[in-house]
């Protein structure tokens, strides 16, 4: 039993090797065996598992035990759906979907039965990536032509079906997480049970509340809500309207339903956190010139900060504002206000075509991602990491003082 493991790898290996079986028809009772071999590793697997959630006392290290067995399952998935594009003989096709749908059971055990320690972000197995995309190919074609009907905004619908339609035309060979195929499943069905609905939603608020729900934090949405919110404040003529218009969408966004236990994008924050920080910094904005003070840098004397009062930058704004995102969610940065993080910072540095850098313009930067400016960033960060690569160490040596006890001084002369 808890060899079992080591024994279905040695199987799909050694002895469903292509280069082994490419040239031979398969043996009727061979390929039984085999099969009888597979069910009953598949069931000493299962029991080996079940038993040492007993058996072992830590919660840490049966959750690395149930994590191993999900990693090398995958694998051997991969693997065996590999080998299976190297055998022209479609006599094994019976064989080779057997041991498949053997491996694909055990991943929906380890994931149903241990959801705690399953770890959605590892990459789910060729065979089951490429099943779950034809099926959704199959169910959204419908949908495709429905939503943008339904909702009356070809822009909103696009940017609603856009993760199924990327999932489902992905590269052969790329991978997925177990954590977006569950994503793209959900909000699949979600749009399929939003077309079928009877009605029409002509202005897409229905689906707007759908895609909060669904926690759909792309920045494409964010910037679609971000134009719906400035196009409606741009109807409003008095600056207290707008305050007290965006103080009331705030408290609505608070207390919108969104799900907890799923999102699009794991590594940013949900959707209702980024519209309502966005919606307190317009709000900040507007009172900030309501008020009559000034957001942008003050302006010295000579029509400039002087130069010993800035850092120079060979930067673009673009840039900047793409590098002080990365710190800030990086936790380099630990300021909690934003908006005064961003004035701050553009006070204080000087790119290579702007003498001023106006806060809003660095807050339109900080949201919109361009991908010559993403290249530009990355490209930077290399060179720093090459830079630090460069730096020498400076060794220690210990000596006795017989005042202190031991004390440490550097050497002055590096090698």
């Amino acid at each position: 039993m808890k060899f079992a493991l080591e024994r279905l790898d040695k199987l799909i290996r050694h002895d469903l090797n292509p280069e082994k079986i490419k040239s031979k028809s398969p043996n009727p009772e061979i390929s039984h065996g085999w099969k009888e071999t597979t069910e009953v590793e598949f069931e000493n697997i299962r029991n080996w598992i079940l038993r040492n959630s007993f058996e072992m006392e830590s919660a840490e290290r049966f959750g690395f035990f149930i994590q191993q067995y999900q990693g090398h399952i995958i694998r051997l998935s991969d693997l065996l759906y590999g080998n299976r594009f190297y055998i022209n003989d479609h006599a094994y096709d019976d064989l080779f979907a057997h041991i498949m749908a053997g491996l694909t059971s055990l991943l929906s055990y380890l994931e149903m039965g241990y959801p705690r320690f399953f770890d959605d972000e590892e990459n789910v197995p060729s065979s089951c990536l490429h099943n779950a995309a034809r099926v959704l190919e199959k169910e959204m074609r419908a949908i495709r032509k429905k939503l943008p009907e339904k909702c009356g905004n070809k822009e909103l619908a696009a940017i609603a079906f856009y993760p199924v339609d990327s999932f489902v035309n992905r590269k052969n060979n790329s991978k997925a997480s177990y954590q977006r195929l569950r994503y793209v499943q959900e909000l699949s069905g979600s749009l399929r049970s939003y077309c079928n609905a009877p009605g029409n939603d002509t202005e897409g608020k229905e689906l707007e509340q759908i895609l909060i729900f669904m926690n759909f934090n792309s920045l494409l949405f964010l910037k679609y809500m971000k134009d719906q919110i400035s196009s409606l404040l741009n109807t409003l003529d008095l600056p207290a309207e707008k305050i007290n218009w965006l103080r009331e969408f705030r408290n609505e966004m608070a207390h919108s339903s969104s799900r907890g236990d799923i999102t699009y994008k794991r590594q940013r924050a949900g959707i209702t956190e980024l519209i309502s920080s966005w919606v307190s910094e317009e709000i900040a904005v507007i009172e900030n010139r309501e008020h009559g003070f000034s957001i942008a840098p003050p302006e010295s004397h000579s029509g400039s900060a002087k130069e010993d009062d800035v850092l120079q930058l060979s930067l673009s704004v673009d840039s900047l504002g793409l590098l002080i995102r990365a710190a800030k969610d990086a936790s380099i940065i630990v300021n909690k206000n934003q908006t005064t993080m961003l004035q701050t910072a553009a006070k204080i540095f000087r790119t290579r075509h702007a003498e001023q850098i106006s806060p809003e313009s660095l807050r339109n930067k900080f949201y919109t991602i361009e991908r010559r400016s993403k290249e530009q960033v990355k490209n930077l960060l290399h060179e720093l990491l090459r830079q630090v690569s460069k730096y020498c160490l400076v060794p220690l040596v210990i000596c006795h003082d017989y005042f202190n006890g031991f004390m440490e001084l550097p050497v002055v002369d590096v090698f």
